[in-house]
């Protein structure tokens, strides 16, 4: 389900604290979606997914979807990135990710999504 941001006019009556708890105005997050697939192979993603998320941390990002490394799964990744706390994500962060995925042997095509509101207007399931 995808949600739309309250309206210009509904956000200039909010309050500083009402804006914050919705992430709009001048709390809006940017963040981007992240896709992957994996090459078939037999063992298990554990370092992979330990490397990644290592990587993620360093920068201060949050990651949240789905990942799968079993075959009858279309194994990949499907993730929304933003920012911890009030931040947004940037272009360097959209390609420090990106650049990791496609150096590495276990992937088999990757892909990120444009910088967009990362609380309104996407939808994974798409």
């Amino acid at each position: 389900m995808v949600y739309a941001a309250p309206s210009n006019g509904r956000i200039g009556r909010m309050n500083s604290r009402q804006r914050k708890k919705l992430h709009v105005g001048e709390f809006k997050q940017i963040g981007f979606s992240l896709k992957a697939s994996f090459k078939p192979q037999s063992g298990t993603y554990d370092d992979f997914l330990d490397e990644f998320l290592t990587l993620a941390e360093q920068r201060g990002l949050e990651v949240s979807g789905s990942f799968s490394y079993l075959p009858a799964d279309d194994a990949g990744l499907e993730l929304l990135v933003r920012r911890h706390g009030v931040a947004s994500c940037t272009e360097a962060d959209r390609s420090a990710l990106l650049d990791w995925l496609v150096a590495r042997a276990e992937v088999a095509s990757a892909s990120a999504g444009d910088l967009a509101d990362a609380w309104y207007g996407h939808d994974l399931e798409a």
